[in-house]
C-alpha cells in the first residue's frame, strides 16, 4: 500500500516548479489556491484510499512543484462537476443480477466515495459489532426532565462532518430532553476516560457533542409514522478516524436491493426483548417482495407502501427493534476499486418502531431513505 501511495505522489511530482500560494482553477471549476500537497487534508485523504478517480482527480489538480509537489486544493477531493462517470453497483451477498447504473451524489456538503461508507476489516459475522465496526453509528442521549437523570435511548447515523440523521420520534421524547449525541461508541460501560469531549483530545476513540439545531420532516406525522425522519445539526465539526466516520448515502436512482439481499441493521437494542444491550449489536436482515409483505400486514395496508421496506431476520429469530433511528445498510462492490474499499455500506433504511417485536419468521417495517435525499440534501448546510 505505501508503495502505491508513493506513486501517486512521484507522479505529481513530474509537474513544472511554479504556482505556490497563487489562485488556481480545480478541476471542478472552484477557485482555490495552489499549495504544496501535505498542506491539502482533501487530496491526501482521498489518495489514502488508492481510488482511481481519486487519484486521476489529484493528478489533474497538480499546478506546480516547491520542494514537493503542488497541487489547486479546494474543496473536495474528486470530480463533483461534470458528475463523475456512472458507475455499476454490484449488491454483495445475494443473486448476481444486471443492476441499473447510479452515480455517486453530487453535492460537495456530504463525503465522498473516498471517505464515506468504509470501515476497518470489511464486514464480520457475529452478533456484537466489533468497536470499529459501522463507525457511522451515533447514540443519542437524554436527561429526564423530572429527576434530571440520563440516558441512551435512540440511534442515528453520521452523514458528515456536522449532521446526524435519525428518526423524527427521537427529537421531542415525552417528559425528556435530547442534549447530546456520542460518537465512536461500543460499549456503554467503558470508563468516562475514553470520551472525547472536545477535538483537541484526538487520542480517544468516542467523541460527545451537543446538538445545535433539530429539523424534523414538515410532514411527519407521528400517529400513521409516515415520513419519520429528522436532521441533528452539531455544535461544532467532527473529525473522521478509524472508528468515526459518515455513511454514504442513496442517491435518488440508486439501484434497490433485490428480494433475498442480505442487509445489516445495527444499534443497542435488537434483541429479543427490545432491552438495551451494553454492547452495539448488529443484525443481518432479509429483504422480502412487496407482495409477501402485503400479505404479512394485511391488517397495515394504510401504514404500508412502496417507500417503506419489508424485511425480516436472516435466521427467523424473533427480534426486537427496541429503539428508533436504527440504520438499515447494505454493503456494496465498486468495481475497479483497490482492495481496502473492498466493501461500500450505504444508507437504505432506518427502523419503524411501533409494530413491537417480530415473532419468529416475522417481517419487520423500515423506511426507504433514498425517497428523502433530496430533503436531507436541501436542509444541510456547510
Amino acid at each position: 500500500m505505501f508503495l502505491l501511495v508513493y506513486v501517486a505522489y512521484a507522479f505529481l511530482a513530474f509537474a513544472s516548479a511554479q504556482g505556490n500560494g497563487k489562485p488556481c482553477v480545480t478541476p471542478n471549476g472552484e477557485n482555490a489556491t495552489c499549495i504544496p500537497i501535505d498542506s491539502c487534508p482533501v487530496i491526501k485523504r482521498a489518495l489514502a484510499y488508492l481510488n482511481p478517480e481519486a487519484v486521476e482527480f489529484a493528478q489533474k489538480s497538480q499546478c506546480g512543484y516547491d520542494d514537493g509537489p503542488l497541487v489547486c486544493c479546494g474543496s473536495v477531493g474528486r470530480i463533483t462537476t461534470p458528475a463523475p462517470p456512472v458507475t455499476e453497483f454490484i449488491p454483495k451477498e445475494t443473486f448476481i443480477l444486471e443492476l441499473p447504473p447510479a452515480a455517486p451524489i453530487n453535492n460537495k456538503i456530504l463525503p465522498d466515495l473516498t471517505l464515506c461508507g468504509i470501515q476497518l476489516g470489511g464486514k464480520r459475522n457475529g452478533k456484537i459489532a466489533e468497536i470499529e465496526e459501522h463507525p457511522w453509528l451515533v447514540a443519542l442521549y437524554y436527561t429526564n426532565n423530572d429527576n434530571k437523570s440520563g440516558e441512551f435511548k435512540c440511534s442515528g447515523v453520521l452523514i458528515n462532518q456536522v449532521y446526524v440523521l435519525t428518526s423524527a420520534d427521537c427529537v421531542e421524547i415525552q417528559g425528556y430532553t435530547l442534549e447530546f449525541v456520542r460518537l465512536g461508541e461500543s460499549k456503554f460501560s467503558s470508563n468516562d476516560e475514553h470520551i472525547r469531549k472536545n477535538p483537541d483530545q484526538t487520542s480517544e476513540p468516542i467523541e460527545e457533542v451537543r446538538i445545535a439545531k433539530a429539523t424534523t420532516h414538515p410532514y411527519y406525522n407521528r400517529r400513521k409514522g409516515n415520513n419519520n425522519i429528522a436532521l441533528l445539526r452539531l455544535e461544532r465539526k467532527i473529525s473522521y478516524s478509524d472508528y468515526v466516520r459518515a455513511i454514504c448515502l442513496p442517491p435518488n436512482d440508486f439501484p434497490h436491493p433485490v428480494p433475498n439481499t442480505i442487509m445489516e441493521a445495527v444499534g443497542w437494542s435488537l434483541t429479543e426483548d427490545g432491552k438495551q444491550s451494553d454492547v452495539k449489536l448488529k443484525a443481518n436482515i432479509t429483504l422480502l417482495t412487496f407482495e409477501e409483505c402485503q400479505a404479512k400486514f394485511e391488517n397495515y395496508t394504510k401504514r404500508f407502501y412502496p417507500g417503506r421496506i419489508c424485511a425480516k431476520s436472516t435466521n427467523n429469530a424473533p427480534l426486537c427493534n427496541g429503539e428508533s433511528g436504527v440504520p438499515l445498510l447494505v454493503p456494496y462492490k465498486l468495481p475497479n476499486t483497490a482492495e481496502i474499499l473492498e466493501d461500500q455500506w450505504y444508507l437504505e433504511g432506518l427502523t419503524l418502531k411501533g409494530f413491537g417485536c417480530a415473532r419468529p419468521g416475522e417481517p419487520g417495517l423500515y423506511m426507504r431513505l433514498s425517497r428523502y435525499v433530496s430533503w436531507i440534501i436541501n436542509n444541510i448546510r456547510p
